[in-house]
């Protein structure tokens, strides 16, 4: 059950990523804010995950989603340069 909600939150952070990096390529004046918001987010999200012994499991999917949006970034980021 773990594992299907894990997969899935990694699943749709992966998503979101691709459809963030769309919609804020479109607006190009938004991209240091859109990157500033999601770098930000992601070092809270890190901090919060790693500093409990025990996480939870809402934790836990939080993780993962953070994990699938940089994996989605980084794709994208490929996809665009090359």
């Amino acid at each position: 059950r773990q594992l299907t909600a894990g997969t899935v939150a990694l699943l749709s952070g992966f998503f979101f990523a691709s459809n963030a990096i769309l919609v804020f390529a479109c607006y190009s004046e938004w991209d240091p804010i859109a990157a500033a918001v999601l770098l930000v987010w992601s070092e809270f999200t890190t901090r919060a995950f790693y500093s409990k012994e025990n996480p939870g499991l809402y934790m836990k999917l939080i993780n993962a989603f953070r994990v699938g949006m940089t994996m989605g970034m980084y794709l994208e980021t490929m996809k665009i340069s090359g």
